[in-house]
């Protein structure tokens, strides 16, 4: 759009001082001037033309930018709204016919079945540990035995002995979750058996 006016504009331009300058052959140099002082309006007129249409244009960019905080700003007030109102837990929620110390019993027996669910999990996962081991054992003795046998070269005996010392790795962090695991069931469990001899 701003380009079709500018070109309108100087194509305008170009015919004025076309015709002005066929008729001003014969004329002196006021007519001259006085072309040359038209040419420098026009293009000043499009100079200050093309500014104003930058400037609108910057106007526009910026009320786009204007309307996209606002707009963020609302998402974000909304968002902490939310936020707001979701705080807390809702276990009161769906207690149904439940009021008092019957909830708060309700409430106990489902975190002590939370733990001994926990427990279990962490009971297989120790299970899964000791086989772990068993497994890393009797490859570190295959690999010894075939190392002795000559079966397997300096490269390939190395190559396994990583894979095991990583496998062994693995084993090791995965005790140290369980055993912190462990460690925080006991804690809760304790918190329980406080909780139930206060009741």
């Amino acid at each position: 759009m701003m380009k079709i006016k500018f070109i309108l504009v100087f194509t305008t331009l170009i015919m004025i001082a076309g015709n002005q300058s066929v008729f001003a052959q014969g004329q002196s140099d006021k007519v001259k001037e006085k072309i040359k002082k038209e040419k420098k309006q026009v293009k000043q007129a499009a100079k200050d033309e093309k500014k104003q249409l930058k400037k609108a244009e910057k106007e526009n960019l910026e009320g786009v930018e204007d309307d996209l905080n606002e707009e963020l700003k609302d998402r974000k007030e909304k968002a902490e709204e939310k936020l707001k109102e979701n705080k807390g837990n809702s276990y009161g929620k769906f207690k149904g016919d439940l009021k008092g110390k019957e909830f708060g019993q309700f409430r106990a027996n489902q975190a002590k079945e939370k733990l001994e669910h926990e427990s279990q999990a962490l009971d297989k996962r120790e299970s899964t540990v000791r086989k772990g081991r068993e497994r890393i054992k009797e490859a570190k003795e295959k690999v010894e035995k075939a190392k002795e046998k000559g079966e397997l070269s300096e490269e390939e005996a190395n190559e396994k002995e990583k894979k095991i010392n990583k496998a062994e790795e693995k084993l090791k962090s995965l005790d140290e979750t369980i055993m912190k695991g462990k460690e925080r069931i006991k804690e809760e469990k304790e918190k329980l058996m406080k909780v139930d001899k206060e009741e």
